[in-house]
Formats: C-alpha cells, sequence, structure tokens
C-alpha cells in the first residue's frame, strides 16, 4: 500500500503523519516546501520519500496518482488548490481523503466528480 501526505507539514499534516509512524506505517510527504519536507522526512525512517508538487498542476497531480494508492491532502484552501487534484483523482483507482470542512468545495467536487469516482 502506497501513502502520501500532501501538505504533510501543516498543522494537520504533522498530526496524520505522526499517526502514522505512530502506527508504523510507511509513506510519503508531499507539498511545496522542499526543505520543510526533507527536514520531516528526517524525523522518521518510515517517511519513504519527498515528492515536491503542486497540487495545482496537473502533471504533478498525474504523477503523484500514479504512484500511490491512497492520497490524504491536507494543503488547503481547497476551493483554491484541489479542483485539479480531485478531477484527476476521481478518474483513477487511487483512494482520496482530506481534511476540508469547505462546504462549498465538498458539494462542487461531489457535483463535478460524482460520475467518475
Amino acid at each position: 500500500m502506497r501513502i502520501t501526505v500532501i501538505g504533510a507539514y501543516g498543522y494537520t499534516g504533522l498530526l496524520i503523519c505522526a499517526e502514522l509512524v505512530k502506527a508504523g506505517i510507511n509513506f510519503s510527504i508531499s507539498g511545496p516546501n522542499k526543505e520543510k519536507l526533507d527536514t520531516l522526512k528526517n524525523s522518521s525512517k518510515l517517511i519513504e520519500k519527498v515528492i515536491v508538487m503542486d497540487v495545482t498542476n496537473a502533471t504533478d497531480c498525474q504523477h503523484l496518482i500514479d504512484q500511490n494508492d491512497i492520497i490524504v491532502n491536507c494543503a488547503g484552501p481547497f476551493t483554491e488548490n484541489s479542483n485539479v487534484l480531485l478531477e484527476i483523482v476521481s478518474n483513477s483507482n487511487c483512494a482520496y481523503l482530506d481534511i476540508s470542512g469547505e462546504a462549498e468545495f465538498i458539494f462542487d467536487s461531489f457535483e463535478k466528480n460524482h460520475k467518475n469516482a
């Protein structure tokens, strides 16, 4: 099982990473800031790799989805950042979870992607 946490060095991303480490689960981390990702990677041998990416870039998103079974997205604001990622993941076999509480984003993503997902 290949898992990546997007936004891994943010508050909730760090909490999710800590729980994965506590459970002994290998995973990768992703975000736009390589230095922050490298610092986090050095905190645990369970973090397999660092993926520097932009969640608004379709090529980056497709590459990430192609390499994973599960994506955990903690990179908000979701309304601004995650539409491209959701469109691509809805056309894949990759499982997707996010921490969004943005009602408009949730409604819009359902309307746009539920048929493919």
